[in-house]
């Protein structure tokens, strides 16, 4: 829901139709009464990047967020062959905008239309070492403040190091685009090292960055904030221990609500 007008709704979701999976978009101008389908089509941006036979091999995470001026942005993950480069294998995290609300969507030239773009070895399914590392489990979230970083866009994701990089870079991770900016700049903040998953990111009223995650080796979840979105990460809250039985995911969403919208 697009916070300066609350008619705006987007939707999307994981389509694996005869085609190949795709991310197909439906948008409403009238709070939900009546949906339009958009015209984006992730498959043809995929074969636009790798090729004409680039086929899919997986993907999701369809994720969005509004910003201060109603420009409505996208990410999705694809996981992609090209049966012309048999020993190559590409996972991108795609970034996508719309200024009419979900019906049509641009996407930047070059690096900025990727918040991460990784080479594999599909023997091992390990980045090469001259590729960046893996994307996975993208969120979003805008700095609706008047603060220094106001507009700007974070996603945090959990990161994969290709094998020249230190493995201690495995974990929780955030990326940031000004919010003048198309794209994300390239520099990537290590949240927490570690088997971290479902990385759920939240800018309070003041314009104080939020990440909450949970650490699978224990089943907990913390959180981490930095104050005015400086860096780095460093006040730490151990939030709660989670019994097995219980969705852990669902249990970091509901904590990072708390923060935005505290009781």
């Amino acid at each position: 829901m697009d916070p300066n007008n609350t008619n705006h709704l987007a939707l999307s979701y994981m389509d694996n139709n005869a085609m190949g999976l795709a991310f197909p978009i439906y948008y409403s101008n009238n709070g939900g009464q009546n949906w339009s389908l958009s015209s984006f089509n992730s498959l043809a941006i995929l074969q636009q990047d790798f090729g004409s036979t680039a086929f899919v091999a997986g993907g999701g995470d369809p994720i969005f967020a509004y910003d201060k001026n109603g420009t409505l942005w996208f990410s999705w993950i694809y996981l992609a062959f090209d049966f012309n480069q048999p020993d190559t294998a590409f996972a991108v995290m795609y970034l996508a905008r719309s200024t009419d609300n979900g019906a049509n969507w641009t996407l930047a030239s070059g690096a900025d239309r990727f918040i991460g773009r990784c080479s594999l070895d599909p023997a091992t399914f390990e980045a090469f070492p001259n590729s960046d590392g893996f994307y996975d489990r993208q969120w979003f979230a805008i700095d609706y403040s008047n603060g220094s970083n106001a507009n700007a866009l974070y996603c945090s994701f959990v990161y994969f190091p290709n094998p020249s990089e230190p493995l201690t870079m495995t974990g929780t991770t955030v990326k940031k685009k000004p919010g003048a900016s198309n794209g994300f700049a390239s520099t990537k903040y290590q949240v927490v090292s570690g088997e971290t998953q479902f990385g759920n990111v939240v800018v309070d009223k003041n314009g104080n960055l939020h990440v909450t995650y949970a650490e699978l080796g224990t089943n907990t979840i913390f959180t981490k904030f930095l104050l005015m979105a400086g860096l780095p990460f460093r006040h730490l809250i151990k939030f709660m221990r989670v019994p097995i039985c219980l969705d852990l995911k669902a249990m970091v969403i509901s904590t990072t609500a708390r923060i935005q919208h505290p009781i």
